[in-house]
Order: C-alpha cells, then sequence, then structure tokens
C-alpha cells in the first residue's frame, strides 16, 4: 500500500498542509492542518465505489444535520470527497477540546437518540453487514493471483458464508425499527468541543436497524471484556429494555 498522499489531497482541495500533524493512523490517516485549522482524512480503497459513495453520503448527511442543530463534526466546505492515488479524501473542522472528561455511554446513547429520531432528505447507503468483505475478496481472493492468500475452497466457503449470514440477516425484525445509523457509534468517536460532545467518524453511515448502533459498545463487552454495564447504559439510553 502506498504512503497517504496528504500533500497531492491538499493541492486539490487547496488547502495549505504545512505544519500537518499525524492524528492517528488505522482505517484511515487522519491529519490535523493548523493552518486552516482542518482535518483531512485518507482512506486507502482503490476502485472501491461503495466506500466512495459512502463517502459522498457522509458528506451530504454530516452537512445537513449540521444545519438542523444535531451535534456532529462538519464536513469544510469544499468540494468532497476527492479520490487521490487510490485513496479518497475528506476535509473536516477540527474540534478544539476543551472538555478533559472522557466521553462516557451515556453520551453516546443521547446523541444516537437524537441522531435515530432524525429524517434526512437524502439518502444513505444501505447498510453493508460484512463491511467491505465481499469487495476484498473479488480483489484479492482469486487462487492464483500473486497476491492471493486463498484457496478457492477458502474463497468458495467465506462467499457461501457471507449469503447465509446476510440471509439470516435480512429476516431480523429489530425492535427498534429502521432509519439514519452512524454504523461505527463508540465513545472513541465522540469529541468534545466547547459546549457538547460532537459525534464524528461517519465512515460507515448507513441506512439499517437502529439497534446496529449499538454493536460496537455490545462488541467492547463480548470481545474485550469491557464491563457489561455499559451495554444496560447505552439501550436505557435508547430507551430499549437492558439484556437478561
Amino acid at each position: 500500500m502506498s504512503s497517504p498522499p496528504l500533500a497531492h489531497a491538499c493541492t486539490l482541495f487547496g488547502l495549505d498542509a504545512r505544519d500537518a500533524r499525524l492524528l492517528h493512523l488505522r482505517a484511515n490517516a487522519v491529519y490535523h492542518l493548523p493552518r486552516p485549522n482542518l482535518v483531512v482524512r485518507l482512506r486507502h480503497a482503490p476502485g472501491n465505489a461503495a466506500v466512495l459513495e459512502r463517502a459522498r453520503a457522509a458528506i451530504r448527511i454530516t452537512a445537513w444535520l449540521s444545519e438542523h442543530g444535531f451535534p456532529t463534526t462538519k464536513p469544510a466546505a469544499l468540494n468532497q470527497p476527492i479520490s487521490v492515488d487510490g485513496w479518497i479524501s475528506t476535509a473536516w473542522h477540527y474540534v478544539t477540546s476543551t472538555n478533559e472528561t472522557r466521553s462516557r455511554p451515556h453520551h453516546l446513547a443521547q446523541i444516537l437518540r437524537h441522531l435515530h429520531r432524525m429524517n434526512a432528505p437524502m439518502i444513505a447507503p444501505t447498510i453493508q453487514l460484512l463491511g467491505t468483505l465481499r469487495a476484498d475478496l473479488a480483489a484479492h481472493g482469486h487462487h492464483g493471483q500473486a497476491d492471493s492468500v486463498l484457496t478457492a475452497v477458502q474463497r468458495a466457503w467465506l462467499l457461501d458464508r457471507c449469503s447465509s449470514v446476510e440471509a439470516a440477516y435480512s429476516e431480523l425484525d429489530p425492535p427498534l425499527g429502521y432509519g439514519l445509523i452512524h454504523g461505527d457509534a463508540h465513545t472513541g468517536n465522540l469529541f468534545a468541543d466547547r459546549t457538547s460532545w460532537l459525534l464524528g467518524d461517519w465512515d460507515s453511515i448507513a441506512y439499517g436497524p437502529r439497534l446496529q448502533d449499538l454493536v460496537p459498545t455490545m462488541m467492547g463487552h463480548r470481545r474485550f471484556g469491557r464491563p457489561p454495564h455499559l451495554v444496560d447504559l447505552v439501550l436505557l439510553g435508547l430507551r430499549h429494555r437492558p439484556r437478561h
């Protein structure tokens, strides 16, 4: 994978990249540009139309949410997203935090309740239950390719498993119904400004079952041993009954 093309992206955006500082490098490379006081996010997704579509939706919908009083990080008023050397780039206003209090599950629950009541006039992409797994298998899973790590049998098993999980998921009757969801809602995506908590990192924005926004908190308990009462706090905040 190539290095994040920050300088090229900033040139296309018309932004001053001098003194840029890397904030983190995971699924996205995220930089703070101190001169325009913006954050530039870059995600490596060569040829992935679904990621580009979701980035476009994130820009459109968060702009609308911000205009209608929802506490979200705000996209910069630029022509975006842009595609640079196989990377998708977006730009956002930097949140200058003066609040040293850690975000808590009840903060997340309050914001999610607010989000789930919003009826944005633009359509969000349908939730991708398995993320980019199918696209990744299509791009890298063919047996015989130089970069393949799967045998034909392994790839066929994964595709069959994808189909069975998606079919079972489609038959669920989620108790909170369907609507606009964040898709990766956890306390690590809350940012404190001077007056409130803001919800950021909208890469997984989607139309889907609202209860899906509980999944990251649930996985924090099941996979990483975080206290189970944190799940209950989010459930209560969403006005849903705690676990039994």
